[in-house]
């Protein structure tokens, strides 16, 4: 704590930002480990129900994702919106997306509070040497010097690793997202080779 308090006011929004690029890596961890591998799966099993020569949808309706019930749904109606179909997809995206906004303005933020501190920090040692006439010595500076440098490393210490996440897991959401609207794309080419009607 004796650190803590003497990197000045700035350090505290850095701290804070640090609390939430935590708590986003691991929401983002558990949906990239623990959820999205069952969604590819459940993706991928739609694509094959629909890729066999039937119209019937066996198999479809009884799955519960987003997709599937759209799927399940249009085949009871004989008919396929693709829009629709597209905009489902969208969703489940923008669900991997989730909160990923946020570790870019922490990873993008946390740097320039960092040099915030420094600048605050070093203002303050040169008003100390001009108070003291120009009569100082390294201990004089130490506490502005001290601000300057702890934010620093903590604006650092706080960036480097949600950008490290953010583009991680940036990279696995764009994969997802091709995926899934290459699924919708071979699902509604299946069901539309299969005879039923694709608008």
């Amino acid at each position: 704590m004796d650190i803590i308090s003497r990197g000045g006011f700035f350090i505290w929004p850095i701290l804070l930002e640090s609390i939430i690029a935590l708590w986003v890596i691991i929401d983002r961890m558990i949906f990239v480990f623990s959820v999205l591998p069952s969604r590819r799966d459940s993706i991928s099993e739609l694509v094959n129900s629909t890729g066999h020569e039937k119209s019937d949808g066996g198999g479809i309706s009884e799955h519960e994702g987003v997709l599937q019930k759209a799927v399940g749904k249009a085949v009871e109606q004989k008919v396929l919106n693709i829009s629709l179909l597209r905009l489902q997809a969208d969703k489940l995206i923008d669900e991997a997306e989730r909160f990923l906004s946020v570790l870019n303005i922490v990873a993008q933020t946390a740097p320039l509070l960092g040099l915030l501190g420094t600048v605050t920090g070093m203002i303050q040692a040169f008003i100390r040497i001009q108070d003291l006439g120009g009569q100082v010595n390294p201990s004089d500076l130490a506490g502005g010097i001290w601000e300057a440098l702890i934010t620093t490393a903590a604006g650092l210490i706080v960036a480097i690793p949600a950008l490290i996440a953010y583009l991680a897991f940036s990279r696995t959401v764009d994969k997802y997202a091709a995926e899934t609207d290459a699924a919708v794309s071979e699902i509604g080419h299946n069901l539309s080779r299969a005879g039923m009607e694709v608008v």
